[in-house]
């Protein structure tokens, strides 16, 4: 059972929603002429779902506003402050956006840019996180925050910076060197639950998808803590 304080502080502000129910909406206001993402082709949302996820997330975030986060990114810390900001993170050590954290507010001029322009090329990879800054004029105000903040390895991972992965000990190859940390005993868990102290996402790229972690591992610390914290005994 969720214990009392969670149902007074966060359940009135929870609200779930399935991604059929949103393209059902979005399938449904498309079909009339003058909808904002008229003319999107609706092959674009079936054979791929990271395509799907890429094209979504900016059409949701147009009509609702809010924050879209990748389903394998463990929450760390508030968020709350990045509200007053519209933001994604840099793609490691390129000039680029990472929209696995997209904050946009609802009827944004840059989610409205990037949908239009998608309908004139009629080409889906408009919305492809690593190329946003190349294919659009986005305004100033969209900021690209700092990796760190919300991949605090990636880095370390891709090689641009050599001396963390060696102190953090990471495996070789990026999905090995994503999921070990989380899922097994690792340099990270044994330095304990807040040795990210700086980070307020991990994502692990869909590295990991095993439900069972190490006893002692960095998921398994955090299992352990939000269990005496949230859930009653």
């Amino acid at each position: 059972q969720i214990n009392q304080a969670y149902n007074q502080l966060y359940a009135p502000y929870v609200e779930f929603r399935t991604v059929m129910s949103i393209a059902d909406k979005l399938r449904e206001v498309g079909i009339y002429v003058g909808s904002h993402w008229t003319r999107l082709p609706w092959r674009w949302f079936i054979p791929n779902r990271a395509l799907f996820s890429d094209v979504m997330r900016f059409i949701v975030l147009y009509e609702l506003g809010g924050i879209y986060i990748d389903v394998d990114t463990l929450l760390l810390r508030d968020l709350q402050p990045f509200f007053p900001y519209e933001c994604a993170y840099r793609w490691s050590i390129l000039e680029a956006f990472n929209t696995a954290v997209l904050r946009l507010f609802p009827k944004s001029h840059i989610s409205s840019t990037i949908i239009n322009r998608a309908r004139q090329t009629k080409s889906s990879y408009e919305f492809f996180p690593s190329s946003l800054h190349q294919k659009h004029s986005l305004p100033v105000n969209f900021y690209r925050l700092p990796s760190a903040f919300f991949d605090p390895i990636w880095f370390a991972v891709d090689g641009g910076d050599q001396s963390s992965r060696q102190e953090w000990k990471l495996s070789s190859g990026s999905v090995i060197a994503f999921k070990d940390p989380l899922q097994q005993r690792s340099e990270i868990s044994r330095r304990g639950r807040t040795v990210l102290d700086g980070a307020f996402t991990y994502h692990w790229h869909a590295s990991s998808t095993s439900n069972i972690f190490e006893p002692g591992s960095y998921l398994h610390q955090w299992g352990e803590f939000l269990n005496n914290q949230i859930v009653d005994a």
